[in-house]
């Protein structure tokens, strides 16, 4: 039975393995909502029902006209009809912190030594059992987060145990330093899509934004993921829109160069969640700011015959904006 209410698709219909727990949202770690990932019950297996059960309070909640205190000010959260069910259409694995990327934008970049040190979550057999339970199937999207995917011991393996889920969608992030041809096999056979974000076609912009001498390296690496893509496999490029480090038109040009040279695609244009995204959307000024380079990028790219893509926030800034010219 269809139900109107405020929520989003991940409280909905979400699972977040991430490194300190597992989650109904990737977007934070409310104590109220999470289950151990190492939790089990009585007869040895993971408690599934109980995930649900949080689900159905929050929904419950959500459902009076409540919203999470965690979930104030999300950009995913909007009124519409929900079936309740207990089903994970998406599944975010997060469960590794170390990355050699310290990009400025990120949630370890304030304690990058701290994180890079952390041990993985290992989930390796939680993915079995969700598989097993059905909780995972051909219908379910998986995407892997960071801390970065090739530098966890256990990513490969389960791409292993994915490729065998015939016609299962991911996405990976990845920094693109380390080249994995795990990934290349999976572009070449899978719906998949692989996004790296550079912000940058400078070398000391990259440097400035990624803490790390590697520009080159992943442009290159960039180029080979890009020529083993097929038709049913992506590799996007994104540029994180940065206040005051690239949010200008030389930096957008720059990024351009480096794409048109990498034989890359698809661009994707996002505003950096962690600090930006509320600078960009609470001043009139900044946000016409913002969004006329957004314009800019995207006509760029539709000239160079490349297909422009919107990062999740973006839609939700773009309504705001829009509303904002609307009722002026």
């Amino acid at each position: 039975m269809l139900e109107e209410y405020i929520s989003c698709e991940w409280i909905e219909y979400g699972m977040a393995c991430q490194y300190d727990g597992i989650y109904n949202c990737c977007f934070f770690s409310n104590p109220d909502i999470e289950i151990n990932p190492i939790s089990k019950t009585k007869n040895n297996k993971y408690n599934f029902k109980e995930f649900f059960k949080i689900k159905n309070k929050i929904r419950a909640l959500q459902k009076k006209g409540q919203i999470l205190e965690s979930c104030i000010n999300c950009p995913n959260l909007e009124k519409k009809s929900w079936d309740g069910k207990n089903k994970i259409k998406s599944m975010i694995i997060s469960s590794y912190t170390k990355c050699s990327s310290n990009c400025i934008y990120c949630y370890t970049h304030s304690d990058k030594e701290n994180f890079n040190k952390k041990p993985d979550i290992p989930v390796l057999g939680f993915i079995k059992d969700c598989i097993k339970k059905k909780i995972i199937d051909k219908n379910t999207y998986i995407i892997f987060g960071g801390g970065e995917p090739t530098e966890s011991k256990e990513f490969e393996s389960i791409l292993d145990l994915l490729q065998k889920i015939d016609g299962i969608k991911m996405k990976i992030y990845s920094s693109g330093i380390k080249y994995s041809n795990k990934i290349e096999n999976c572009l070449k056979s899978m719906n998949l899509e692989l996004v790296i974000s550079t912000d940058s076609g400078d070398k000391d912009l990259y440097r400035q934004i990624k803490g790390v001498d590697a520009f080159e390296q992943v442009w290159l690496n960039l180029k080979k993921y890009s020529l083993a893509s097929t038709e049913l496999s992506k590799v996007i490029v994104k540029y994180i829109f940065i206040k005051d480090v690239n949010d200008n038109i030389y930096s957008i040009d720059k990024f351009l160069e480096k794409v048109r040279e990498s034989d890359i695609k698809y661009i994707k244009a996002e505003l950096d969640y962690n600090s930006s995204y509320m600078e960009y959307m609470n001043n009139k000024e900044e946000m016409n700011k913002i969004f006329k380079l957004i314009k800019h990028l995207e006509e760029s790219t539709n000239k160079l015959g490349l297909n422009y893509l919107k990062g999740g926030n973006l839609y939700c800034a773009e309504e705001k904006y829009n509303n904002l010219h609307n009722n002026s």
